[in-house]
Parts: C-alpha cells; sequence; structure tokens
C-alpha cells in the first residue's frame, strides 16, 4: 500500500515539474512543448473515426466491384432498327454485319458483376445499356 502511495506522490511531482518548467520557459520567452497527452476521449474518436472510414470503404468497394447489377439490353430493337436502315437503303450488308457484332462486343464488354436482361422484360428502374447504330452511307452527290 505505501508503494501505491509512493507512486501517486511521484505522478503529482512529475507532473508539478513538467508544469513548472513549461512556465519558466515561457516567462524566458523560450518556447518548450508541454507533455502530449491522449485522453481516453481522443483515443475513442480516433478509433470510431478511422472504423467508420474503413467500413464506408468496404462498402462503397462492393458495390462497385462486386455486387450483382441487372442492366437491360435491347436489343431486339437494335436489330429492328437495322433493319430498318437496311431496308431504306441507308446502310449495307456489311454495316449491319457490323452493328450485330458491335453490339455483342458492347455487352460481352461489361464487368463481370452486371446481369444482362433483355430490355422487353422491364419497363423502368434499371439502367439500360446504350448500344450504337452504324452510320448512313453517304451518297456520291453528297460526298462531292
Amino acid at each position: 500500500m505505501t508503494d501505491n502511495v509512493i507512486d501517486e506522490q511521484n505522478d503529482v511531482v512529475q507532473a508539478a515539474t513538467a508544469t513548472v518548467d513549461v512556465a519558466t520557459a515561457a516567462e524566458k520567452g523560450e518556447k518548450k512543448a508541454a507533455p502530449s497527452v491522449i485522453t481516453f476521449g481522443m483515443a475513442v474518436a480516433v478509433s470510431v473515426f478511422v472504423s467508420a472510414m474503413t467500413v464506408g470503404g468496404g462498402l462503397v468497394a462492393y458495390d462497385h466491384f462486386m455486387a450483382p447489377k441487372i442492366v437491360s439490353v435491347d436489343l431486339k430493337g437494335h436489330v429492328a432498327d437495322l433493319r430498318d436502315l437496311f431496308i431504306a437503303g441507308k446502310i449495307t450488308a456489311e454495316q449491319v454485319e457490323q452493328g450485330i457484332v458491335d453490339a455483342e462486343k458492347t455487352v460481352k464488354g461489361l464487368p463481370e458483376n452486371r446481369i444482362v436482361v433483355m430490355g422487353d422484360a422491364f419497363i423502368r428502374g434499371v439502367e439500360q445499356v446504350p448500344l450504337t447504330l452504324p452510320k448512313a452511307k453517304q451518297d456520291a452527290a453528297d460526298k462531292k
């Protein structure tokens, strides 16, 4: 028990000495740093902040890279548009084939966490993957 009392007295003496040293240094115009003290509240605040940032970063990464997301592709409408342009003579047969190949590349180029469903299955609320149509061919008169 006396050891505990002596330890407490030593702690009080050290704290008082540090305070006196800072005060005398201030009187002399010297800059002496006060002993740094990390309180329990500061430790808890830092711990909560680091934990929140770690969890938040993990959730953002999971949502962006791993969570499955449903997207729709209007392949039926794309093929109908290609057919209409071909019948109207605005694109060639090679452009029709290239339009279908480009649509396939677009769908295959989506990230693996995307689930592709035909556009006819949804009315709204689902991201739709845009498919581009080939440019219409120009007539000889347009080129001049």
